[in-house]
Formats: structure tokens, sequence, C-alpha cells
């Protein structure tokens, strides 16, 4: 997926975005198809009995998330998740990560840039991908259903909030060619934990070369 980027201003969508412009490419030699169910409810269906992690705060319970990453900054890990128990999944995020998937939410994704600079990458539902530059005190809502793929660099921290999935619910996870835009693999995870989940999709692509080598022009995936 080479060439050049250009600048394109944003549009309003009835939410107050405070983030500047978004980067976007139409893909050269596009090789696979975005499916109208990826932009639909209809994504497969499995039970699966919910994990949880600890709770980090109580309900009815104000706390002060600035202070909170102070007092844990040195020993974070890759995410932590706030509460549990609640409609919603809500946890902190930080960079460096080299994350090459582009992930299928069933439902809406806010993101709130805390510190440093996060590039989401995303495919339109005119199958063009698209990079939003999100900088620090810039919120960004990403519909349910578009594929996504948020990649941050050292310093970068980044409050999400989604919902959680209903039980028949599973979220996708897929890799495409950097070079064609051809579709490599893509396996499907409940996304009771964060953490869990995306490590558990990206163990298989990452350990089997085969799954990262483009059929259409030979291309491998970096691990």
């Amino acid at each position: 997926m080479r060439g050049r980027y250009h600048r394109k201003p944003i549009r309003s969508t009835g939410l107050k975005y405070n983030f500047s412009t978004l980067k976007s490419r139409p893909f050269s030699q596009l090789d696979f198809v975005i499916h109208e169910d990826l932009y639909s409810n209809h994504n497969p269906l499995l039970h699966h009995s919910m994990q949880r992690e600890v709770a980090m705060f109580p309900h009815l319970k104000n706390f002060n998330l600035r202070q909170w990453i102070e007092e844990n900054r040195h020993d974070w890990g890759q995410r932590r998740v706030i509460w549990e128990d609640s409609d919603f999944i809500a946890f902190v995020t930080r960079g460096p990560n080299s994350r090459k998937d582009f992930h299928i939410n069933p439902g809406d994704e806010i993101f709130h840039q805390l510190e440093g600079e996060l590039n989401l990458h995303y495919v339109s539902s005119e199958h063009k991908h698209e990079v939003a530059v999100i900088k620090a005190g810039e919120l960004f809502l990403l519909p349910g259903n578009v594929p996504h793929s948020p990649r941050r660099g050292e310093g970068s921290w980044t409050l999400v909030v989604e919902r959680k999935r209903r039980p028949e619910e599973q979220d996708l996870f897929v890799w495409f060619c950097e070079k064609c835009g051809n579709k490599l693999y893509e396996t499907t995870m409940r996304f009771d934990d964060p953490t869990d989940a995306v490590r558990t999709a990206t163990d298989k692509i990452h350990s089997d070369v085969k799954l990262r080598t483009c059929n259409q022009c030979g291309d491998v995936l970096a691990a």
C-alpha cells in the first residue's frame, strides 16, 4: 500500500471534534474487497464464556486519571482496564506498538488522546485507506464495523471506550499486504479482555511466514 498521502479537511458529523486533519490515500491495485457485512451487524456469531480483568476502580467513585497514570507509568504494560461490571470497556493503552492488523469492532469506539500522537489507520466505506492523526487533547469517534489499526509511537497514551460485546458477538482481525492490498489472513475473536484478544489474534500470523506471504505479489509482511 504505497503511494503519497494527501490531506483533506475533516468534516463535522454533528459531534464536536478537535483533531485538525485527516490524511488519506486510495489503495493502488485494490485486490481485496471490504464486504458489505463489515459495515453491518452481520458478523460471525459465537458464544464464549466471559473473561474479565480484576476491577481497577469501584463504581460511584471518582478518581484522578492523570494521577493514576503517573503513579503507574513505569510499570504500565501495554494497557490497563479501568472498570469491571460496566456496559463499557474503558482502558488506557500506551505506545509503542507494532500492529499491522485491522480490527473490526461490532460497536462504536471512542479515542481520547492523552499524550503524544495516535495514527489511526482505517478503511473507509469507499474502500480507501485513511489515516486519522489524533493529537494530545483530541477526541475521535470511530463507528462500528470499520476496519481500523491504531498505531502508536513512544510516548503515546490513549483512553479508549467501547461497549461490551453481546454473548453472540465476535470481533474480526484482518491483515492486508502492504504492497498490493491483498487480504492475507483473518481470524475472529471474543473481545472480553482487550489485551488477551489482540495478543491471541496476532500470535498465529506472527509465527507462520506463509500466512504473511502475499499470494498475489509475493511480498512478506513483517512480523
